[in-house]
């Protein structure tokens, strides 16, 4: 998924993600547009049975839209009722992860 802040989410920082039915199930983060240097959102999954996934320098974005895992590649995984927290850094045109609160 390529998530937009740059429309009706540009105002937010923190992002609780619900799914609409029942099972357990993963959201996957290839790529977080509307990044500005400095710029600060959490990603929290507000569910019993919804884990959040980043993929590192996928190219399923564009470069720009990027995360950054680790050492650039490789995947991060938040279970439920978590967050993790990203900064885009404007100077290598990417989002790291700054936190990872797992429950």
């Amino acid at each position: 998924m390529n998530f937009n802040l740059t429309t009706t989410n540009i105002d937010k920082t923190i992002f609780l993600l619900e799914q609409d039915s029942g099972g357990a199930q993963t959201v996957t983060f290839t790529g977080i547009a509307g990044g500005v240097d400095g710029r600060y959102i959490i990603l929290y999954s507000n569910d019993a049975n919804l884990g959040i996934t980043l993929i590192g320098e996928n190219g399923a974005s564009t470069a720009a839209n990027r995360i950054t895992v680790g050492s650039g590649t490789g995947s991060v995984n938040v279970t439920n009722y978590s967050s993790i927290s990203l900064l885009y850094v404007g100077s290598i045109s990417r989002w790291i992860i700054i936190d990872k609160n797992i429950n």
